[in-house]
């Protein structure tokens, strides 16, 4: 026996094909979604990679580059070239921006930067590879370049693998928090007197003024009289001189 009436049961049908119809097109319009979003991500960070390797790579040579004593042979010189010290390792870091020097967050940025080292590994080999280190440092910045990477240690942030490092983004960004805002603050800094230079070329470009003739100037002198002799006063204002009555109404 049915106990509703059979218009009903229809109607509770129709209306839940209707519904699944809709979550099947928000499902397909979800998934475009998501793969439009990934070309564009990936297009974005592979920007953001070059960006970030055309600084890292001058401010890196210009510390590491030159300390091979001379008589090295070439693959020593190579390798030494490919690994930093933790002094080397700080000033690269006060190179690119990541350490302010900043004596209120001077504290908290040694303990970052000797978690960096020694999470790292450069405990273990007292160096640290060049490549571990930019891959450590474009995850600072936000920029994923690894999936399904995730640790539990309290001092691991990534997994190294033959030699390559692949980095816990969502760990490194959140701990290192200070490194990045430290970056964003000396681009900006960076990048100021270029603003600068350009505002000012911007004004240098601005500097059309009208030139008003003497008779355009003396009528204009005694217009401004007349109307102020009419309203009785010493002076006049642009609204009593664009309200006078001896303007035209269509010209009003």
């Amino acid at each position: 026996m049915r106990d509703r009436p059979v218009q009903d049961l229809l109607y509770d049908d129709a209306m839940r094909r209707n519904e699944m119809s809709k979550q099947r097109v928000a499902q397909v319009e979800a998934e475009e979604a998501s793969a439009k979003s990934s070309k564009i991500s990936n297009t974005n960070i592979e920007y953001l990679v070059h960006k970030f390797n055309r600084e890292f790579e001058p401010v890196y040579e210009s510390i590491v580059g030159g300390n091979n004593e001379e008589g090295e042979g070439e693959e020593e010189e190579d390798a030494e070239t490919q690994s930093v010290n933790y002094r080397q390792l700080g000033d690269l870091m006060y190179g690119m921006g990541y350490l302010s020097g900043s004596e209120a967050s001077e504290q908290e940025e040694r303990i970052l930067l000797s978690t960096m080292w020694s999470s790292l590994g450069g405990e273990d080999d007292s160096q640290l590879n060049k490549e571990v280190i930019r891959a450590f440092l474009i995850a600072v910045e936000g920029v994923k370049i690894t999936d399904g990477v995730k640790t539990d240690g309290p001092e691991e942030f990534g997994e190294t693998k033959d030699g390559d490092f692949y980095p816990d983004c969502q760990k490194i960004s959140k701990y290192f928090k200070l490194f990045y805002l430290n970056r964003i603050r000396y681009i900006g800094l960076r990048e100021k007197p270029s603003q600068e230079r350009a505002k000012a070329q911007n004004d240098e470009q601005l500097t059309f003024k009208p030139i008003i003739s003497s008779n355009t100037e003396a009528y204009a002198q005694r217009y401004r009289q007349k109307i102020a002799e009419s309203n009785k006063e010493d002076k006049v204002s642009v609204m009593d001189i664009l309200t006078a009555k001896t303007n035209k109404e269509e010209w009003i």
